[in-house]
């Protein structure tokens, strides 16, 4: 299995018997693992169920790899109409991932030049991950263990300073609502709930799990932020990085 970037293989892939080859499969998991392309016809082109997002997928990197696209480069590039390039252009245009200029240099109609938003890097291939993680290792390497804590109670509480000050003077259903608005915008699917006359502040997801499964320090996290907000002390009885369906705290009132 020849594993490549799609985008890179027209560069990479110069042995002498290209000619007598049809086309390659390449894999690229973070992307659209449907896509290959042509040797014999120098055109990108995805198959399978997942076409439609895949060619979405195929104009947003074409885009990024050039600076700029027009519906005939793209056309040529991925081997569709301009009619089909043009439905997905307007798509994505309507989900704020492009935006598009007029070029009114030369003679004739000014033509359209579409380009990535800011809104589109998160769709585009990262290590965001893999470079956490390598941060963690080094913090742990190099420093001891209560000194990593404390550097991860402050991005917590940096975290809980950006969303501004909790009402610490109004009720704790007040501040609980503000800390649900707080985890959500973090990534944080959570409820609060009474058990036995007792307050659980539940999440059914961890954005941090790839990276807590190799470093469980950052489940303080959650808990600081949890505390800092509430302005009360929490107990976490149950955790997904330990199999658990989610993950819970129960609140000290």
């Amino acid at each position: 299995m020849l594993l490549l970037n799609y985008l890179t293989l027209p560069k990479l892939y110069q042995y002498p018997s290209v000619a007598s080859i049809n086309k390659i499969i390449i894999i690229n998991i973070d992307i659209h693992p449907n896509a290959c392309y042509d040797l014999r016809q120098g055109q990108y082109r995805c198959t399978g169920n997942n076409r439609m997002v895949d060619t979405r997928h195929a104009v947003l990197d074409h885009i990024r790899v050039n600076g700029q696209g027009t519906v005939q480069s793209l056309a040529d590039a991925l081997g569709i109409s301009p009619i089909s390039v043009r439905h997905h252009l307007t798509s994505l245009q309507a989900k704020g991932l492009i935006r598009v200029d007029l070029d009114r240099q030369g003679i004739g109609r000014p033509k359209h030049l579409y380009f990535l938003t800011e809104r589109a890097e998160p769709t585009l291939p990262n290590q965001y991950s893999t470079l956490a993680l390598r941060l963690l290792d080094e913090l742990k390497a190099s420093l001891a263990p209560a000194q990593v804590e404390a550097i991860i109670d402050r991005i917590a509480a940096t975290v809980a300073a950006r969303y501004g000050n909790s009402p610490l003077g109004g009720t704790l259903e007040q501040r609980l609502a503000h800390l649900v608005a707080v985890l959500g915008a973090e990534g944080f699917l959570t409820e609060v709930c009474h058990v036995d006359d007792q307050l659980v502040l539940t999440s059914s997801n961890c954005p941090y799990t790839s990276i807590g499964q190799q470093h469980p320090e950052v489940c303080r996290i959650d808990t600081t932020l949890i505390q800092t907000v509430l302005g009360v002390n929490v107990e976490q009885t149950s955790c997904v990085l330990h199999g658990d369906r989610n993950c819970a705290f129960l609140v000290q009132q």
